[in-house]
């Protein structure tokens, strides 16, 4: 199997998770004041996605990172503000920089910080609804009818572009490694494939806490902001 491309787009799924997560926590913390303005929001993006690099390894050394990135953001929102309205310039205030830090810091903590947490779920989940949906309709419909699940509108072309490579790869081994494949799949990735084209799929149940729809509701308001 291909392990090796497994494994980069693993790789390339945790880095847009964490980037997501930073950019619409610092969004939020600031307000719609500054979240409105998309100029910023894609200044911020496109920085992101140069710092955290696609070939650099989160797991040892991500507390470094997201201090690394506190700092960036903050020195983006304070020259981005000044000189403008006393509702922008209220944004560079200490104060949103205290929460700012706290807030950015706490997604060392991945799944046991909210908006990561959801995130990662509805990224995994549009994952799999890709691979479905190639599967399924790939002669007479294409990708860009499945919208990126909220969270990640900012980031459309690199979920799209990510799901697309992860549903072909699913679907090629699918067919040719056939039920040795899920539990392979499962061990690499952390994601659980969609069952092959050819094989009835098996309905699920996911059990709703009531703290996943309060994290649901906080992660859904976030989104509103990017």
């Amino acid at each position: 199997m291909d392990e090796v491309r497994f494994l980069a787009i693993q790789s390339e799924f945790k880095r847009l998770i964490l980037i997501s997560s930073v950019l619409l926590t610092s969004l939020s913390n600031f307000g719609s004041s500054l979240s409105s303005h998309v100029e910023f929001t894609n200044k911020l993006k496109d920085d992101l996605l140069v710092l955290v690099a696609a070939d650099q390894s989160l797991d040892d050394n991500l507390t470094d990172v997201l201090s690394g990135l506190v700092e960036h953001v903050w020195d983006l929102v304070t020259k981005y503000v000044m000189g403008k309205s006393p509702a922008l310039e209220s944004c560079g205030a200490p104060s949103h920089k205290e929460t700012l830090k706290l807030k950015i810091e706490n997604l060392a903590t991945l799944r046991d910080n909210q908006v990561y947490n959801i995130l990662e779920k509805r990224g995994s989940s549009y994952l799999q609804s890709m691979a479905e949906h190639l599967a399924q309709k790939k002669s007479s419909s294409g990708p860009h009818q499945l919208p990126v699940p909220p969270g990640f509108q900012v980031f459309v072309k690199e979920m799209l572009t990510l799901a697309v490579n992860y549903a072909k790869l699913v679907n090629l081994n699918q067919m040719v490694y056939g039920p040795f494949y899920v539990p392979v799949l499962k061990k690499v990735l952390g994601i659980q494939s969609k069952s092959s084209p050819n094989q009835k799929q098996q309905s699920t149940t996911e059990v709703k806490t009531d703290q996943e729809s309060e994290e649901k509701s906080e992660a859904d308001q976030a989104s509103t902001t990017s």
